[in-house]
């Protein structure tokens, strides 16, 4: 598979590539692919979106700690995703981290 998006370069440009059924390939201009969808064996997109939240949420505390000379010995995180059967409702994420840091 190649990544063709002919749009101007950026750092966060992909691509997703029907593969039959409910799946895909999602590439990125790194040549980095990822199966994709509500098939087996498959990412599915609200795991992909749990997954985002949970790494940006990880990388900003990360970052701050460094910032602040804070040693971080250990992370986990877990997110859920619940999506409410009323039409007009809005989705509710939650992320759980547990943070071990160390004393001066």
């Amino acid at each position: 598979m190649k990544f063709t998006t002919d749009q101007p370069a950026s750092p966060y440009a992909t691509e997703t590539v029907w593969d039959g059924g409910l799946s895909a390939t999602g590439v990125c201009g790194e040549g980095r692919e990822l199966p994709v969808g509500h098939e087996s064996g498959r990412w599915w997109p609200e795991h992909l979106l749990l997954l985002a939240a949970e790494s940006s949420l990880m990388e900003s505390f990360l970052a701050a700690a460094r910032d602040a000379d804070i040693e971080v010995l250990g992370y986990v995180s877990s997110g859920q995703l619940e999506i409410p059967d009323e039409p007009d409702a809005a989705p509710r994420l939650t992320l759980k981290p547990c943070i071990v840091v160390g004393l001066l």
